[in-house]
């Protein structure tokens, strides 16, 4: 009996190890299956463009290639993301590159108050600098796509019309939008997009700093009544595969990724334009909320206050010899060039 179960254990060892192999090797008869981990919820425009990548990448390689989102072993948040894939235990990864402003200092020029009025003018500069400089954060991985969130705006359980109104009073955000609030003097309430809304039912902030589509997705709308435009920053996104599966692919396969870089990008910049501006309407007539512009007066504080971040990154990245001057200079060329082409 004894040995009996050895031999249905060996048994089951081979048939598993087997079956591992056929995916990893890629022997043209099973099906290639790429893990993918993503830390965002289910409602949003992360999500949603993982969803479409992997529909999309399985229909174009007739089922050749499928994404594997939901058992993945990884704990799936900003920080763990991309060590995760550089190691192999994921094999492909979405996350903000403001979450590694040393990492991805280069790229993260385009999170900068550089006046970016939505996705898809935040997504071709982002893939503009990436072909331009090639930075080096992405070195050890090979990039899947790049792509922008909308701008962040204020929204809030009361009219807020000027800066001087932002004081005092707790704002959620996090990463480059709490940085944007810490030069208005504004208290900043570290908090992810998905803990605002508890955080607003249970009066611990006011308001939150992020991008609108927001109002919708995580129904920020139940509890802000206003969204004050501003349109601060954007937060830089990567879609990122580990560089030893990448080189195990059948050419078809890598070709066929290659085509879909620019084009998925893209497309996920103009899915979050136009759900951006439906979640803003959406929030309008379903919740009443009151849609603020700032005065030109404001606009103009507003970016003179700004502008020490920008000095800032100018700065430190020099210091580390990136040619930060040439940079910014690029990105604000390509800014007004992108944002003319809408």
């Amino acid at each position: 009996m004894r040995r009996l179960i050895i031999l249905c254990l060996a048994a089951g060892v081979l048939f598993i190890c087997g079956c591992k192999k056929g995916d990893e090797d890629f022997d043209g008869k099973s099906v290639i299956t790429l893990s993918y981990a993503n830390f965002a919820p289910p409602t949003s425009f992360a999500t949603i463009q993982m969803n479409r990548f992997g529909e999309e990448l399985e229909k174009r390689s007739n089922g050749k290639v499928r994404i594997d989102s939901k058992n993945v072993n990884l704990i799936a948040q900003e920080l763990d993301i991309i060590d995760g894939v550089v190691m192999g235990n994921v094999d492909i990864g979405c996350l903000p590159l403001s979450a590694h402003p040393g990492r991805f200092a280069i790229i993260n020029v385009a999170g900068l108050p550089l006046g970016i009025g939505d996705a898809v003018v935040g997504t071709k500069l982002l893939n503009a600098i990436y072909e331009k400089y090639k930075p080096a954060g992405f070195g050890g991985v090979k990039l899947i796509a790049l792509f922008s969130s909308s701008p962040s705006n204020i929204m809030s359980k009361r009219a807020l019309r000027n800066l001087d109104e932002l004081k005092g009073i707790n704002i959620g955000a996090t990463g480059l939008a709490a940085s944007v609030l810490s030069t208005w003097g504004a208290n900043v309430a570290d908090l992810k997009d998905e803990q605002i809304p508890n955080a607003l039912k249970m009066r611990e902030i006011e308001a939150a700093l992020s991008s609108t589509e927001l109002m919708q997705d995580l129904e920020f709308a139940l509890y802000c009544k206003y969204i004050t435009q501003i349109e601060a920053t954007v937060c830089p996104y990567a879609v990122v595969m580990n560089k030893e599966k990448w080189e195990k692919l059948p050419k078809d396969v890598k070709e066929l990724l290659e085509e879909l870089i620019k084009e998925h990008s893209l497309w996920t910049a103009n899915y979050l334009k136009k759900h951006t501006e439906e979640a803003i309407q959406w929030a309008i007539e379903k919740h009443i909320v009151n849609v603020i512009e700032l005065s030109s007066e404001q606009k103009a504080r507003l970016n003179e206050l700004l502008s020490s971040m920008i000095d800032k990154w100018v700065i430190d990245q020099s210091a580390r010899g990136v040619p930060a001057e040439q940079i910014l200079r690029d990105a604000r060329n390509w800014v007004s060039q992108y944002s003319k082409e809408q």
